[in-house]
């Protein structure tokens, strides 16, 4: 009877044993995963930032809008006056006068973007089109975002001379800087440099961001 226990201890003991071996191998290599992850997450993170900066380009463009004799208007044609619009920096974004309604990509990214941050963009389109593209804003629910038209070939900068929404920061002194324009099937990218311009620009309340 004795032997007998004394077996199944042995036998006990060898199970808890084997246990607290396999349990100590998937927490090495659940671990040694996570932390593969995490290195591989950081890798890309540095890259996205790479190509971020590679592409946060000094295009040719007008420097200060204030110092330019430029109109812009409301959806009614009446004119405004810039600076009453911009009395902090804004992230803009300028659809070229050949542009098109193809770069939904582009909106889908604002629309993510909490309502207390999308104040914080506005959009200029040429004043020709205005109502062709509030009705587009509206269809991402953007009628929050302010939206302004141009004279007819307003060049800001030269990315007008293409087709593809740009943006550039425009501070409270009517300062252009940090152009970007949007790289095809790099969503991501667009996210970073939104998140960029609000990291860098912005003072924002942390249960908004």
């Amino acid at each position: 009877m004795k032997k007998m226990f004394l077996n199944k201890t042995k036998d006990f003991i060898l199970v808890l044993t084997l246990i607290f071996f396999f349990a100590i191998l998937f927490l090495y290599f659940d671990n040694r995963k996570k932390i593969i992850n995490c290195i591989e997450a950081n890798k890309k993170y540095e890259e996205q930032n790479s190509f971020l900066f590679n592409h946060i380009s000094k295009y040719f463009s007008i420097q200060n809008l204030e110092n330019e004799k430029i109109n812009f208007y409301n959806i009614s044609g009446g004119k405004i006056k810039l600076k009453k619009v911009v009395v902090e920096a804004k992230i803009i974004l300028k659809y070229p006068e050949k542009s098109c309604d193809c770069f939904d990509n582009i909106l889908n990214s604002i629309k993510k973007l909490q309502k207390t941050i999308r104040d914080k963009i506005i959009i200029i389109v040429p004043k020709n089109k205005f109502r062709y593209y509030y009705i587009l804003f509206s269809d991402f629910e953007l009628n929050d975002v302010i939206i302004i038209g141009a004279e007819e070939n307003l060049k800001i900068s030269d990315l007008d001379n293409g087709i593809i929404p740009y943006f550039f920061i425009l501070d409270e002194n009517l300062t252009c800087k940090n152009f970007f324009l949007p790289i095809s099937n790099h969503n991501e990218i667009l996210d970073l440099y939104l998140q960029y311009a609000l990291n860098n620009y912005f003072t924002l309340n942390k249960s908004n961001t």
